[in-house]
């Protein structure tokens, strides 16, 4: 809810949310990956304690995107990263 109130739970350790609504609230892509970065860590520090890995963030056009991103990339700041990330790599995926 600190970032917005519909997050979808897609498995253990995974969600999703529509970022229309929270990238104008906060001013943009890397506003939005820094916020959602401090939200979760704060919520892993409460669960597990200060010695956790962190979270990996994907903000893409869809959730399958945006799981490609998360896991691969430290921190993809623009949609303009993010095509340029993808664009090296979507065909591995898809051939």
């Amino acid at each position: 809810e600190d970032v917005t109130p519909w997050v979808e739970v897609s498995r253990p350790g995974a969600c999703a949310f529509g970022v229309r609504g929270p990238l104008r609230l906060l001013g943009g892509e890397a506003a939005l990956l820094d916020r959602t970065a401090e939200v979760v860590g704060v919520a892993l520090d409460v669960a597990v304690g200060p010695p956790h890995p962190g979270c990996r963030l994907g903000v893409a056009d869809g959730r399958f995107a945006a799981a490609l991103v998360g896991p691969e990339v430290e921190a993809l700041k623009t949609v303009a990263e993010l095509v340029a990330y993808l664009s090296k790599r979507m065909f591995v995926v898809l051939a």
